[in-house]
């Protein structure tokens, strides 16, 4: 890795991580600063329970006042991030991540003000991990897929 991105991937992980801060301390327009606020951003949180799909910065930003206000939230007080990657592109980057278990990732975009958040994707895959859900690799869905029927046994 060259000096240049090491700071890419810094500038990239603090927006994340002062994102998921200004959330915890119910800081709107902080949290706010760290977007792109325009009608191509967007919110997707998969759960077993439901999904829900937020489009559009008028829309996030009335969903996420709502959250904020109600205070209440199913994100601990402690908010663990961890491993990382990164997808550096000129003015586009995307970064997954676990968060808490789960998993996480950011697109960002390069605006004059810096690199700011323009979707959120959260796979509550901790949850489905705990319910056996969740599948972890090609060969073990394959396993389950052989054993349905759905595809022939491959040799």
């Amino acid at each position: 890795m060259n000096k240049n991105s090491s700071v890419v991937q810094n500038e990239l992980k603090n927006v994340i991580l002062n994102e998921t801060k200004y959330f915890l301390q119910r800081d709107f327009e902080k949290w706010a600063s760290c977007w792109v606020q325009d009608e191509n951003s967007t919110i997707l949180e998969c759960r077993p329970a439901f999904a829900e799909e937020v489009r559009g910065w008028k829309l996030i930003s009335e969903y996420m006042q709502g959250i904020l206000n109600e205070g209440t939230t199913e994100l601990n007080e402690h908010v663990e991030k961890e491993e990382f990657s990164y997808q550096i592109g000129t003015d586009l980057a995307f970064v997954s991540f676990k968060e808490n278990g789960n998993s996480s990732s950011r697109l960002l975009r390069k605006t004059n003000d810096g690199w700011k958040i323009c979707h959120v994707r959260v796979v509550y895959t901790a949850i489905y991990e705990r319910e056996g859900n969740y599948v972890y690799d090609w060969e073990t869905r394959k396993n389950k897929l052989e054993s349905t029927g759905i595809i022939k046994n491959a040799q």
